[in-house]
């Protein structure tokens, strides 16, 4: 039996309405509010859908809201927000690029987590945000039940609270909003359960009237206990500190300084790229040059200590 997409059910669009997902445009809304994003800033809504979110941004926010999926055949015509399909963990946009990326209900459907975050981090601008949306599980020792089932759904990604973090961390975001909203599926549930009459006949619509399958679902859900989550965070800038050139990370007082990527010395000389020239008194924040593949390091002489590769 072919696994069964969830968000590609009737049963689930009927309850979720067009952005297919808890909670719907207002948390997308709240998200808004709590990153304090600008009319104007460019901003990425990865798994796009239908464009309802990503019109309602552009309308209700005045951002400059762009669109990915990988299945277009979702996106309304009717949207006049540009889309584009493709994959989450290779984003057709410049490095460096982004104020804002919005991944509400995707991240545990991509097979690359890890990936998918690096290439987040990528087009972000120093100082850009992640609005990161999704489910989680509070009793891993059952995924396994899940994973046996005919659907292809979030669940079956096991991620567990400090997976997130972590994937997160080793990113190199630093987390400024960490939200439990488990309470959004708990009403998804009692909508569910309003509609069909009980779970089980709302797993059974989702599988096609198979009563087996339905009641495999409920039991491994149940088991699982999944909760869901609102993660807002940042892609530090970069500022060098000492004579040596070495690197600190810019970080919102209070929080713990996240450690910086890998380096390798090559040695000194003079920059011949006046773009990363950071001046020489030192200390002033080095831009990320999207021309460029290679960022260089000085110390307060000027000569070149460090310089780190980039993955455009």
């Amino acid at each position: 039996m072919m696994p069964t997409a969830l968000y590609q059910t009737p049963a689930l669009k009927k309850l979720t309405g067009p952005v297919l997902r808890p909670g719907g445009l207002e948390l997308t809304r709240e998200s808004v509010m709590k990153s304090h994003l600008s009319p104007g800033d460019k901003v990425l809504d990865v798994g796009c859908g239908s464009g309802a979110a990503g019109d309602m941004l552009n309308k209700e926010f005045a951002l400059n809201c762009v669109g990915i999926d990988v299945d277009l055949d979702l996106f309304a015509s009717a949207t006049k927000m540009p889309a584009a399909r493709a994959y989450a963990q290779a984003l057709p946009f410049k490095s460096n690029s982004l104020k804002a990326v919005f991944c509400e209900c995707v991240l545990s459907l991509t097979p690359d987590m890890g990936a998918t975050l690096g290439e987040f981090y990528r087009v972000l601008a120093p100082g850009g945000q992640l609005i990161l949306c999704d489910v989680y599980l509070r009793n891993k020792a059952h995924v396994h039940k899940i994973k046996e089932m005919p659907l292809a759904c979030g669940f079956r990604k096991g991620m567990g609270k400090t997976d997130i973090h972590e994937h997160v961390a080793y990113t190199g975001f630093q987390e400024m909003v960490w939200e439990d909203l488990s309470y959004l599926l708990t009403q998804l549930a009692g909508q569910a359960i309003f509609e069909h009459g009980s779970l089980e006949h709302f797993w059974a619509r989702v599988f096609g009237g198979e009563c087996k399958a339905s009641g495999r679902a409920c039991d491994a859900i149940r088991a699982s206990r999944p909760g869901y989550f609102r993660i807002i965070a940042r892609k530090p800038g970069i500022r060098i500190r000492s004579t040596r050139g070495s690197l600190l990370e810019n970080k919102t007082p209070g929080q713990a300084k996240a450690e910086p990527p890998p380096r390798r010395a090559i040695g000194t000389g003079q920059l011949s790229c006046p773009q990363f020239r950071a001046g020489p008194g030192g200390g002033g924040i080095i831009p990320f040059g999207s021309a460029s593949t290679t960022l260089y390091l000085l110390c307060p002489k000027g000569h070149v200590r460090y310089k780190e590769e980039k993955n455009d």
